[in-house]
């Protein structure tokens, strides 16, 4: 588990944009880890749910993933 202090966030806060383009790679890192791990076992397990609260982006991740996993198998 990364652990980061608030000192971390506000710093790296200072330039929006930046922010925002870190977060955006980082979030696209995840969603290509979790897509090359749902096409590597997808005849074990073919089912993916994913679960969480209002507003929490389960949407926008299940798009990204369904793009990148039809991108990766065709």
């Amino acid at each position: 588990m990364r652990v980061i202090d608030i000192e971390n966030i506000t710093e790296a806060m200072r330039d929006d944009t930046r922010f925002v383009l870190r977060c955006e790679e980082v979030f696209h890192d995840k969603i290509s880890a979790a897509a090359a791990s749902i096409l590597m076992n997808k005849s074990k397990k073919p089912l993916v749910c994913l679960t969480g609260p209002s507003g929490s982006g389960k949407t926008t991740t299940a798009m990204r993933l369904k793009a990148r996993t039809w991108k990766t198998s065709a």
